[in-house]
């Protein structure tokens, strides 16, 4: 009964109270048995069979808890194993690249940051690697799971310090990668590249120098200074493409007052890498726009010039002075289209140019007009003429030569004499055509 005794007072640091409060009523019960019936063998006998069951129960809770520690012992191996997998120690390694000039301070407190990691997972896994899974020591399995969570504590804490170091490294990799962007463009400013070093860089150098390592934790308020130089940057070359997008539009109104294609100079973009660049070439594309305009309007005159000769030959119209207006037009748009090159640059002088360009336009529909009237004018028959003209009835759409001949008693040269003028004359059309 001591022996048992013993076992459960023992068994007090793996069970609690509750688990062995029965069994020390059963073995309290006996001892009183044994007290009461020393003598009595039927009493003994009960006595003996209650200490076995006390033994049994005891056996049975120390075969569960058993499996129970040991299956935590290796849930807590597998956590050990892969305590700083989250800490990626891969990208934690990796250099530090880029032209900030916040490179080499960066990569020696990484490294510093690299080696604490390494020492932890160290730990972890030497601790893991340690653990007897197969122990069948009740009281060393949960000395050694008391132990394991006593370490575990201390690892958990150590973590906690480093994940805040860990991320902003991260973060640093990122303002990094900003900053050499930025210092870059800032070759051509003195001053903002001044204030680079003064306020961004040589501060974060100090920062570092003072607080070590956990300087990484401290990139919010540290690249405050490199926020606002991108942003008064940002905020210039927002104003630059406003001004370009302004001007552009500016451009698209002229152009669109003489060629609807003038208002679509939406593939003219904003370069800011390339600023001169982008103006050249929006206006080498208006210019070009309206030297194509003025060449469609150069084509169309001729056009019209030749109507012009045509009609003076077929119908015998002076068109002289018309031909003249065609020919100072003409001269007129040489010069405004040689002139253009130049006017892009000035959009007051672009205006005036383009106001004139419209003056031309309509000077060439003035001539136009004129010709529509001489096509459709009609001159005055005689009579024989008006006689042929009346064979020809109103709902006819065509009539032949034979059919002609049929009812004009004229001869054939007289007839083609007679319709050649009334073809001069505006009252008719000849049209040819061949036989199937």
């Amino acid at each position: 009964m001591l022996e048992i005794r013993d076992q459960v007072v023992q068994l007090a640091q793996v069970f609690g109270e509750t688990e062995l409060a029965e069994i020390n009523t059963q073995l309290a019960q006996a001892r009183k048995n044994l007290d009461e019936n020393r003598h009595d063998e039927v009493a003994l006998d009960l006595v003996q069979r209650s200490l076995q069951s006390c033994r049994d129960r005891i056996e049975g809770l120390c075969g569960g808890r058993r499996s129970s520690l040991q299956q935590e012992l290796k849930q807590l191996r597998q956590e050990l194993d892969n305590f700083t997998r989250d800490f990626n120690l891969v990208k934690v390694g990796e250099l530090i690249l880029g032209s900030s000039g916040l490179e080499p301070t960066l990569n020696d407190y990484r490294k510093q940051l690299e080696k604490r990691i390494s020492k932890l997972e160290r730990d972890c896994k030497n601790l893991a690697s340690k653990l007897k899974l197969d122990e069948t020591d009740l009281l060393a399995l949960n000395t050694q799971l008391k132990q394991v969570k006593q370490s575990q504590k201390k690892f958990t804490a150590e973590k906690a310090e480093l994940q805040p170091l860990v991320s902003g490294l991260e973060q640093w990799r990122i303002i990094v990668s900003k900053a050499g962007g930025l210092r870059d463009g800032l070759s051509v400013d003195p001053d903002r590249l001044r204030r680079y070093d003064d306020d961004f860089l040589d501060r974060v150098v100090i920062h570092f120098a003072k607080n070590q390592v956990d300087g990484f934790k401290q990139w919010e308020l540290l690249k405050a200074p490199l926020d606002q130089l991108e942003q008064e940057i940002s905020s210039e070359r927002r104003s630059r493409r406003d001004k370009f997008d302004q001007l552009r539009s500016q451009y698209e109104t002229l152009a669109g007052r003489v060629d609807s294609a003038g208002r679509h100079l939406q593939d003219c973009r904003f370069d800011d890498e390339d600023v001169e660049g982008s103006y050249e070439s929006l206006r080498r594309v208006v210019c070009q726009k309206l030297e194509n305009w003025c060449s469609g309007k150069s084509q169309e005159w001729k056009n019209l010039e030749r109507d012009l000769a045509f009609q003076a030959q077929e119908r015998e119209e002076d068109v002289t002075d018309l031909l003249n207006q065609i020919e100072a037009l003409q001269a007129e748009l040489n010069t405004e289209n040689q002139a253009l090159p130049v006017a892009v640059l000035n959009l007051d002088e672009l205006e005036q140019r383009i106001g004139k360009l419209l003056e031309l336009q309509q000077g060439g529909a003035g001539i136009r007009k004129e010709l529509s009237k001489l096509q459709f004018q009609k001159g005055e028959l005689t009579n024989e003429e008006r006689t042929v003209l009346e064979t020809l009835h109103p709902g006819e759409s065509s009539v032949t030569i034979s059919q002609l001949r049929q009812r004009v008693s004229s001869t054939k040269d007289v007839l083609w004499t007679k319709l050649k003028n009334l073809y001069k004359k505006g009252h008719i059309e000849i049209i040819l055509r061949r036989r199937d």
